[in-house]
């Protein structure tokens, strides 16, 4: 049954959303903005695809589990290399260690948002 409900939801999502997709890009009066959040929401999703971890990012979920997992024992495991890969398509040699440090200034303003310690 769940997976019929995420290929309903897929196919729902697949059609009518590339076409609404499309049309803000070409119509929203705040292009930049949409486009984030639009990002910002894939990478979550990629989040929970990669770690079943939802609400934080690729990027701030990597670098959480290479100081939870490798840096104490073995510094350069998979985890480091993700993070160096991510790192390096930003340009920005800390941008998953500053992604995690915001999610965690965020919920700390939002309390009503998923936490770590929830789901660890």
């Amino acid at each position: 049954m769940n997976f019929l409900l995420l290929v309903f939801a897929v196919v729902l999502i697949l059609i009518p959303g590339v076409i609404v997709f499309i049309f803000k890009l070409i119509f929203h009066k705040n292009r930049n903005i949409y486009v984030h959040k639009v990002a910002l929401g894939v990478d979550r999703l990629g989040a929970v695809i990669l770690y079943n971890k939802w609400g934080w990012t690729v990027s701030s979920l990597t670098y959480y589990r290479y100081i939870k997992r490798e840096s104490e024992k073995n510094k350069k495991g998979v985890y480091y290399y993700f993070m160096k890969l991510i790192n390096g398509l930003f340009f920005d040699k800390s941008h998953c260690e500053n992604s995690y440090k915001w999610e965690l200034n965020h919920r700390k303003k939002n309390t009503s948002n998923t936490t770590l310690a929830v789901y660890q």
